[in-house]
């Protein structure tokens, strides 16, 4: 009986104890979460409970630093990163480590390290009732330029491939080997037209500028626009800009 009467008491103090720790965590989360709460009401994001190589964020698995204007606040200095296979924005609570789906319908823009993003939905909605209605995919494109009311966008997609693995290993042969892989699209965007960018010659041709004025500057400049195409259009769109448009 002492020993029924022992164990109950100690099973008493653990559940008290445990409902403390509970209590605690609560608390701890509120504390940490403050202003950030109501980012951090939305659904856990898939877990992919397989192996795969490649990644499904845009360009890296560590959240970086960042902001984010959601239903029409800013939020600074919080961790984001972009998953380019579902095309969701996570938000991470470093302090618990929970990590939420952001909802797209609040999100208008974010910056998630130096790289800045927006909501082409969010976007289109703000152009004015004359502008035309562009053919874009819904979802998150990154900003590479924007000025005197242009702008290029990035798309960033990571395709999800199944495939039978023919090394001639004989422990990897004839596997399923799950790859994540990216492809991107880019687009320049005014008001009045829209224009996908699939080579230096598509932006000075959105432009409504003669090859004969960039010739020299093309020319005289190292364009690496398979490995690195981004740089290669922000030179070519900053010397049209500064020189051509400005004169």
């Amino acid at each position: 009986m002492i020993r029924y009467l022992l164990l109950l008491f100690m099973l008493s103090v653990a559940s008290v104890n445990t409902y403390a720790q509970d209590k605690d965590d609560y608390f701890l989360y509120r504390e940490n979460a403050s202003d950030l709460i109501n980012l951090l009401r939305g659904a856990s994001p898939l877990v992919y409970g397989f192996g795969f190589t490649g990644t499904y964020y845009a360009y890296s698995e560590t959240f970086e630093d960042g902001n984010v204007v959601y239903n029409g606040k800013l939020y600074k200095d919080v961790r984001l990163n972009l998953n380019s296979h579902l095309d969701e924005l996570y938000v991470i609570d470093n302090h618990i480590g929970k990590v939420v789906i952001l909802n797209k319908d609040f999100v208008s823009e974010f910056r998630i390290g130096d790289r800045l993003f927006v909501n082409i939905n969010q976007y289109a909605s703000n152009l004015s009732e004359d502008a035309p209605s562009y053919s874009l995919e819904s979802g998150y494109y990154q900003l590479l330029w924007e000025g005197d009311g242009v702008r290029m966008l990035k798309k960033i997609r990571k395709i999800y491939e199944e495939k039978i693995n023919q090394s001639l290993s004989t422990s990897s042969k004839n596997q399923i080997e799950r790859i994540f892989f990216p492809t991107t699209q880019y687009y320049m965007l005014s008001e009045d037209k829209m224009v996908q960018i699939r080579r230096l010659s598509d932006i000075w041709r959105f432009y409504e500028l003669p090859r004969s004025s960039v010739r020299k500057f093309v020319r005289g400049n190292i364009f690496d626009v398979r490995n690195n195409r981004d740089n290669s259009y922000n030179a070519l769109l900053q010397y049209i800009n500064s020189t051509l448009l400005s004169r």
